[in-house]
């Protein structure tokens, strides 16, 4: 049931943005590693789920232009945590994967992570939490699927 005349539910794609933007500032500062960003971290995160994966298919995954990624990875790559290799099908394509440096920077993502959900929840019992983000997750999707409709 939508109220319009509350303030709060007229501005909710601004109350998702900000609490999007805040959480982006408390992971940067958390994690404590100068130059890594949180796009940049996606990148790493969505490549541990998704190792010798392409370009194009990463690009996709990810919801973000193949020519955003590319810088993306080529940041990543001069910081030795991501490599690219030929493939073995296509030889003008290359596939993705992280590197052993990655693997303890992952580990200390997975605690600030961690540590950044605890705080953002604060006294907000689990089951809530856990509602919360189910909500989250069924406008993510229907947004989603409204885009790919008005697409076709």
């Amino acid at each position: 049931m939508e109220n319009s005349n509350n303030p709060e539910h007229a501005a909710f794609g601004l109350l998702v943005r900000d609490v999007s933007r805040l959480m982006r500032k408390r992971f940067e500062l958390k994690l404590g590693i100068a130059g890594f960003t949180q796009a940049q971290w996606s990148v790493v995160f969505a490549l541990a789920q998704s190792e010798g994966a392409n370009q194009s298919a990463l690009a996709k995954l990810l919801d973000i232009e193949p020519i955003t990624l590319v810088g993306l990875l080529d940041k990543l790559e001069a910081a030795g945590l991501v490599e690219r290799r030929p493939s073995p099908s296509d030889r003008r394509a290359r596939l993705l994967y992280l590197t052993q440096k990655a693997q303890p920077l992952l580990k200390k993502t997975e605690t600030v992570r961690a540590e950044l959900r605890r705080e953002a929840f604060g006294d907000i019992p689990e089951p809530q939490q856990e509602q919360i983000i189910t909500m989250l997750q069924v406008v993510k999707n229907n947004l989603l699927r409204s885009t790919r409709d008005n697409i076709h």
